[in-house]
């Protein structure tokens, strides 16, 4: 076992994600072959591989998850996605304003309608702006535990 940075076993995880998609590939443009060709890679050799880089990642993960649950990252990662969620919302929400000729085309009528918005558009980049520093303000402080809290994993 070794100790790292959460930060540095995020990495570790990543590639560790990287081989065991890789052997999975690979096993799986392997598996079947023709006898009158050349073996390229032995299915066993990477059915080993595979099953290694798999056990090494459940480790790793489970080792960050727990580091996380005990320094509060968990709750910290809820907050950041619930606060995307917002922004991606108040962006998407429709802030029409003002007063708008609207066709009636069975008649030759126009009528005149007046739109307002609870939340105008002023108000929504100012809520943006406000969510998106509590977000920045979040991943600091998750970055300051990853890069400082220690956490043991495969070699």
């Amino acid at each position: 076992m070794a100790q790292v940075t959460l930060s540095k076993a995020l990495n570790v995880k990543n590639r560790l994600a990287g081989k065991v998609s890789k052997y999975k590939s690979l096993l799986s443009a392997h598996n079947s072959r023709r006898l009158d060709q050349i073996q390229r890679f032995k299915p066993a050799d990477l059915m080993a591989l595979y099953e290694k880089a798999s056990e090494d990642l459940i480790a790793v993960k489970t080792a960050i998850a727990l580091a996380n649950a005990q320094h509060g990252v968990c709750k910290k990662v809820y907050e950041m996605s619930e606060i995307k969620d917002k922004i991606s919302f108040i962006r998407s929400l429709q802030s029409r304003e003002g007063k708008e000729e609207v066709d009636n085309y069975r008649s030759e009528k126009v009528t005149i309608v007046e739109w307002e918005a609870f939340i105008t558009d002023d108000k929504k980049e100012s809520l943006v702006d406000d969510l998106t520093d509590a977000l920045e303000k979040l991943q600091d402080e998750v970055n300051a535990i990853n890069h400082t809290q220690k956490v043991e994993i495969p070699n």
